[in-house]
């Protein structure tokens, strides 16, 4: 009988906190965590004529970029300035009942808002940007072209840019909270490119992490989560995908590369600025990507190259999802609460309604 009466102080407890805290503060979140609007990540391709211009207005975000290009690529440092390495690209293929009524209304209110808590602990943002002037013609290279003088192009891209921004209130201008710069670059054998990240800095997380409080060390039935250590685990995930017209003029699909990696153990209490030069970046984290591919042209001159030989060329679509989660075990013990309450609820219900009676 003690277990039972525990079972029911235990949601009635839970109920009380609930209801106090109308869910939305039912654990302390982290000051720098549960910012979860706007929802959308922002990308911006950079060129390499915005970053070897050494009169652009913004010389010190291009100088964080080329220090950590190089760290990341230092074969391009031998080249004095990121690549513009050519290379010929190839055209893609084709009562008592009111009382029993109340306590398990009282339990799935109390087993929802678990649920609910739960899904604060991790949280998706997803980016997209689309470009046709992936590649650029290789000034040297004159027409008229055919198989004998093909159109060359080098990558007209050397990074990209992502990053997400807030609305805090009090402040009238949006405030950053995640930034992630990344590189591109030749491989040894000029066949593909390789991407790395340059730079990673989380400010603002829009995941619950949880944060000190008397409720962060609550043991509850089970015991709830172990101490908080303001810690991020972040995941991010890019492709890209290249469109063009095909032999048979209709609009084709390639995939050009994809791949993922995961900085772990983020500490949010201190935001620090991951870099490629000071090695903070994990080294494994790299992806491999061909070409964009041309279109063949629409009206092709059968003694001519087949395909486009525009300046600029190469259609190109990039993904890119990050997914950030609170490094505890906060969201596996709500969900395994709110399980118990769900299946508890018959039990309890009949518990309360037995006191009533």
């Amino acid at each position: 009988m003690k277990t039972y009466k525990t079972v029911i102080r235990v949601a009635l407890g839970l109920l009380l906190v609930v209801s106090l805290s109308g869910c939305k503060f039912f654990v302390p979140a982290q000051a720098n965590s549960n910012y979860r609007k706007p929802d959308k990540l922002n990308i911006s391709l950079i060129s390499l004529d915005d970053i070897n211009n050494t009169n652009a207005p913004n010389v010190a975000t291009n100088w964080e970029f080329i220090t950590n290009y190089y760290a990341a690529f230092p074969s391009e440092k031998k080249r004095n300035k990121p690549s513009e390495q050519s290379f010929l690209p190839l055209a893609a293929p084709l009562l008592a009942s009111a009382a029993s009524y109340a306590a398990s209304a009282v339990m799935g209110y109390v087993s929802q808002s678990f649920s609910n808590e739960a899904a604060l602990y991790q949280e998706s943002f997803l980016g997209n940007i689309q470009d046709d002037c992936f590649l650029k013609l290789d000034p040297t290279n004159e027409p008229p072209y055919n198989t004998a003088n093909p159109p060359v192009y080098h990558l007209n891209y050397c990074g990209f840019k992502i990053t997400r921004d807030v609305s805090i209130s009090g402040d009238t201008n949006p405030v950053n909270a995640f930034t992630l710069i990344c590189g591109i670059a030749p491989t040894a054998d000029g066949e593909l490119f390789r991407v790395k990240p340059l730079v990673f800095q989380t400010a603002l997380a829009g995941a619950k992490v949880v944060g000190k409080g008397l409720l962060s060390w609550l043991v509850l039935y089970p015991h709830l989560f172990l101490n908080p250590d303001n810690k991020l685990n972040s995941q991010v995930s890019m492709s890209f995908d290249g469109y063009f017209r095909g032999q048979d003029q209709a609009l084709q699909h390639m995939s050009m590369g994809a791949f993922s990696f995961k900085v772990s153990g983020y500490d949010l209490s201190k935001t620090n600025r991951l870099t490629a030069s000071a090695k903070t970046i994990p080294s494994d984290s790299s992806g491999f990507l061909v070409s964009a591919p041309l279109s063949y042209a629409s009206k092709p001159n059968a003694t001519a190259w087949p395909t486009v030989s525009t300046v600029n060329a190469g259609n190109v679509d990039l993904t890119v999802t990050l997914i950030e989660s609170d490094a505890s075990n906060a969201k596996a013990n709500f969900l395994k609460l709110g399980q118990w309450a769900s299946q508890e609820t018959p039990k309890i219900t009949m518990l309360i309604t037995n006191q009533i009676k």
